[in-house]
């Protein structure tokens, strides 16, 4: 019986350190996406870096933040003439935020760019791209939740969000990040809206 409990102890150890073994090599294996952080105003190179998938081709597409706004649902829709108008099914919205994004493209003739994944990261919360409000201050866009530039052109337009999961507070003084892409490179503007209730600058980090 004892030769039996050194048996079953040796091979309890031998499976231990095979776990062990597994976990370093996963650990040390994982695959990790670097970070680019940038200011408002400062011009963000893609150079392919991209949303979801690679054939949104963003080599030549460059993107910056111009400036941001914090509404009421109700001044929004005053701003861009929808009082009249409002959509359906989106009074019960507290705060809309207005990022007015400027991008640029440079030799590319079949890029574009997915909008609606370019989601705002807070301290611990996020906000999303709403297609809804989109169609309000963007109805040239005609619901299209992806653009493309003509080639050798730069433009700017307003991009509303919203609070995820119905969570919603004061905006003003946050330390925010529109995420412009995930993969290979995580690229960040940064920004915070001061108590004049537009975007300021923040540093860049690399």
């Amino acid at each position: 019986m004892k030769a039996k409990k050194i048996l079953l102890c040796a091979v309890s150890l031998v499976l231990l350190l095979l776990i062990v073994v597994r976990i370093v090599h996963v650990n040390t294996n994982v695959l990790t996406i670097p970070e680019e952080r940038y200011a408002q105003n400062q011009w963000v190179e893609l150079n392919g870096a991209f949303q979801e998938m690679d054939d949104e081709n963003t080599v030549g597409y460059s993107v910056r933040i111009l400036g941001a706004e914090q509404l009421t649902y109700d001044e929004f829709l005053e701003k861009y003439g929808a009082s009249e108008n409002p959509p359906e099914g989106k009074d019960d919205i507290e705060t809309v935020l207005d990022v007015e994004y400027e991008f640029r493209n440079v030799g590319n003739s079949d890029g574009y760019l997915l909008l609606i994944q370019y989601m705002i990261a807070g301290p611990y919360y996020s906000l999303i791209f709403d297609s809804t409000l989109w169609s309000v201050c963007t109805p040239t866009g005609e619901g299209q939740l992806a653009t493309a530039l003509q080639e050798d052109t730069t433009y700017s337009f307003h991009v509303p969000y919203i609070f995820a999961g119905g969570f919603s507070k004061d905006l003003e003084g946050e330390k925010l990040a529109a995420v412009v892409s995930r993969v290979p490179v995580k690229k960040m503007i940064e920004f915070t809206l001061s108590p004049d209730l537009s975007a300021t600058p923040t540093s860049m980090r690399t």
